[in-house]
């Protein structure tokens, strides 16, 4: 069997109200495909789901349980839950004080981490009551394994008792080890920001980091054999213009040698994009967000869906003004396109794919308000007897359309083509697509099916 795979960004046709006309060019095959949608990437209705009046700066949400939600605040309680989707809030007395880091395990709704006063902390109740896993160890960030939960991941700063460090459990917190960075201890300056894991290999690690001066350093370090080596991957730029502070870091699980490295507030962003892992310098500059400007541009917030990896949300200050830009990318930072703006904060998915963002006044959650924007992302053709991939004069053949929902959650999605070429039957015009949320890929459940006329000649076939 040969398969023939077509995957572009649409080209946009006529687009009317409450539906869409794409058309999309192959060389032996042209589509035009009418679907639902408006003209843009549509999460339309909102909620506000509290803690009414305090401002919120941090937001982790339990899986599969998402009407569990932990917020940072910036009043009198430092660290507040909900269990019943914003409908009644408390605030959680053993941590109140500097936050840095908040998130729970990817497996266990009732396991929760936080980073307060360079310590690390856990809670086995969903973010009741917390217990402290490490003294001070100048901790900044915590990451937790998403293909094997027990193992916790922490990121320290440099200061006067240790140097730039990832630490490392193996028992979810009950012990650690130091794996790297820094040999020695540093001056203060520098921290580990982030950490991303190779799902493949459990001795790849990479770390983000932030400076809080101007003198030159390696924004991302990767290690190879568990810490006992580190390289800082391919300058990001040529100092002063290299990218100094890395904020986050989203790795592509599909592909581990692919991440997207979002900069702080000396990172000479927005975006740079590592595409083999760092092994031959190849490294993409100032990708996407060119709204904001290429230079200068701090992303505070950087998350990818649950549901499809590929789709990112994040949050930019381009001149700290407090009127920050969300951006959203469905293809793994390769086009980003704008969303919100306003005094908005730290954004993330949800497990049910919803975004929740923070705010001044509480946190706003998406709703599912039945609102698709469904677009064509790749097709396949198979023809069994040609073996070629190519619909020709005498075949039969099976037409595969993989598609992606670019707005809100869409159920009973039925695909129906059409065709006026006299030498072209189709044999099947209908295939179903299933339930896509936010961001999701579907290929037709079953294929369309067609034969092409032994009279015909060759050439592209509309459909």
């Amino acid at each position: 069997m040969a398969m023939n795979r077509s995957s572009a960004l649409p080209y946009r046709g006529l687009g009317v109200l409450g539906s869409r006309r794409w058309i999309i060019w192959l060389p032996w095959l042209t589509l035009a495909l009418l679907v639902p949608g408006s003209a843009e990437a549509s999460i339309v209705g909102w909620e506000e789901i509290g803690p009414e009046g305090y401002r919120v700066s941090m937001i982790a949400v339990a899986p599969s349980c998402p009407d569990t939600i932990l917020v940072k605040t910036d009043g009198d309680n430092y660290l507040m839950r909900t269990t019943d989707g914003g409908a009644t809030w408390e605030g959680v007395p053993d941590i109140t004080w500097y936050i840095c880091a908040l998130t729970f395990d990817p497996s266990d709704p009732m396991i929760a981490y936080c980073v307060s006063r360079g310590a690390v902390h856990k809670s086995v109740d969903a973010g009741e009551h917390w217990t402290t896993l490490t003294e001070n160890i100048g901790a900044q960030s915590v990451v937790v394994d998403p293909g094997e939960s027990r193992r916790i991941f922490a990121g320290t700063m440099s200061w006067e008792y240790v140097p730039r460090s990832v630490y490392f459990s193996p028992d979810r917190g009950t012990t650690w080890t130091r794996i790297g960075i820094d040999p020695e201890v540093g001056d203060g300056s520098s921290y580990v920001s982030d950490i991303a894991l190779d799902p493949s290999d459990t001795n790849v690690v990479y770390a983000a980091t932030m400076i809080n001066f101007t003198g030159p350093d390696h924004a991302v370090w990767k290690t190879t054999d568990f810490g006992q080596d580190w390289a800082p991957l391919a300058p990001f730029g040529e100092w002063p213009y290299s990218m100094t502070d890395v904020s986050h870091l989203c790795m592509d699980p599909g592909d581990p040698g692919f991440l997207v490295a979002a900069a702080g507030p000396r990172g000479n962003g927005p975006f740079y994009v590592i595409t083999d892992g760092g092994a031959s310098e190849n490294v993409r500059a100032n990708v996407g967000v060119e709204e904001t400007g290429a230079e200068g541009v701090s992303i505070f917030s950087l998350a990818s869906s649950p549901r499809n990896p590929a789709t990112l949300i994040a949050m930019a200050d381009p001149d700290y003004s407090y009127q920050n830009h969300m951006y959203l990318s469905f293809d793994m930072a390769g086009r980003w396109q704008p969303f919100l703006s306003g005094s908005i904060g730290r954004a993330v998915f949800d497990h049910s794919a919803r975004v929740l963002y923070a705010t001044s006044s509480g946190v706003k959650r998406s709703v599912h308000d039945g609102a698709p924007d469904l677009v064509y992302s790749a097709s396949a053709v198979d023809d069994t007897a040609g073996g070629n991939g190519i619909p020709e004069a005498g075949e039969t053949f099976r037409l595969f359309v993989t598609i992606q929902n670019q707005g809100d959650r869409s159920s009973d999605i039925q695909g129906v083509i059409t065709c006026d070429d006299v030498f072209v039957q189709i044999l099947s015009n209908t295939a179903q697509y299933g339930v896509l949320e936010f961001g999701e890929y579907g290929e037709t459940l079953s294929p369309y099916e067609l034969y092409v006329d032994p009279c015909r000649e060759d050439g592209p076939i509309l459909l």
